[in-house]
């Protein structure tokens, strides 16, 4: 077969692929109710309170938690970014006064950014009985928490808090930071909603699955070029041995993305999700031998400190004594 004929018989041939994807496509049943259940789900794990309330209106659906909750999740989150623990807890406090008392773990991550406050304010007194009063019954409970404790009160014996071992053990910005989502993740699991939201999962696991089957030379799939704007485009069927590439040019929709000719515009920041999904599969694949045999020695750890955490504060609200 000549090279004319074999290059119009395969595009035939992937004519006839892509028309039986977008049928099938075309042919899946989505329900509203899904996409309206994607929509607030995203807008409230994103701490969207004024869409999010706008959205429920509009569509007559259920919160997944109290619209104040919401509000207070951003305000939560800036308080402790800012060093206002104190308002961070009043905050907390709005939205469940028990949630403290449930989690020693986010207690003690709390209190400790008002013992750090302490020490910086060369307060070394108060420092020690707030330290003795409220983080050592929460370390008492979950002993994992002792090196971190250990850490802040080493800073009473430097005189100088600016040197750069005293500012390691103070942590800044990322110990805040890490405060503010373990806070905002006891709020969410509050209310039994995942960290991540169901649509940006999604997106995910689209671009994953996408970069897996580019990689093999029997995938002729349309596939997603733009993830913002959901813009599908076309793999090229391969002329050497390597799998198919995608033709970022061409958009089977039919509409024009940029340019006179329809040329879809493609900036770093559309390509870096897909690349970076990608890359982590194809890491995946050479490492999972050596990560296979670490998972089960750190995952019952983690989950066992959680589990004590909230052991101490199922005792603490029903009054019973550690055993």
């Amino acid at each position: 077969m000549s090279g004319r004929n074999q290059t119009a018989h395969s595009g035939s041939f992937y004519e006839d692929v892509e028309s039986d994807w977008m049928r099938k496509l075309g042919e899946a049943e989505v329900f509203e109710s899904d996409l309206q259940h994607l929509i607030l789900n995203y807008l409230t794990i994103n701490g969207l309170a004024g869409p999010a309330e706008e959205f429920i209106k509009e569509a007559r659906v259920d919160p997944q938690m109290p619209l104040h909750c919401i509000d207070c999740r951003a305000k939560i989150r800036e308080a402790i970014l800012s060093g206002q623990t104190e308002e961070a807890i009043r905050q907390i406090g709005s939205i469940d006064p028990n949630l403290l008392n449930a989690d020693a773990e986010v207690t003690f991550l709390l209190h400790k950014q008002q013992l750090l406050r302490l020490i910086e304010a060369e307060d070394l007194e108060e420092a020690i009985d707030f330290a003795q009063q409220r983080l050592a019954p929460c370390v008492k409970e979950c002993p994992h928490l002792l090196p971190q404790l250990e850490e802040v009160m080493a800073l009473l014996a430097f005189n100088d808090l600016s040197c750069p071992e005293a500012q390691r053990l103070i942590g800044g910005m990322e110990q805040r930071e890490e405060t503010a989502r373990r806070i905002d993740e006891a709020i969410l699991d509050l209310y039994r909603i995942e960290q991540e939201s169901a649509l940006e999962l999604l997106a995910k696991n689209v671009l994953f699955s996408q970069g897996c089957l580019q990689n093999t030379q029997r995938s002729l799939c349309p596939v997603v070029v733009d993830i913002r704007r959901g813009t599908l485009g076309r793999s090229i069927i391969p002329t050497s041995g390597r799998g198919p590439r995608v033709d970022e040019r061409t958009d089977i929709g039919g509409a024009q993305s940029g340019g006179e000719s329809g040329t879809l515009q493609i900036d770093a920041a559309d390509r870096q999700p897909q690349q970076e999904l990608q890359q982590e599969g194809h890491s995946h694949r050479h490492s999972q031998a050596a990560t296979s045999s670490q998972v089960p020695a750190t995952t019952p750890r983690r989950t066992q400190e959680r589990d004590q955490s909230r052991d101490f504060g199922r005792r603490r609200r029903t009054g019973g004594a550690p055993p």
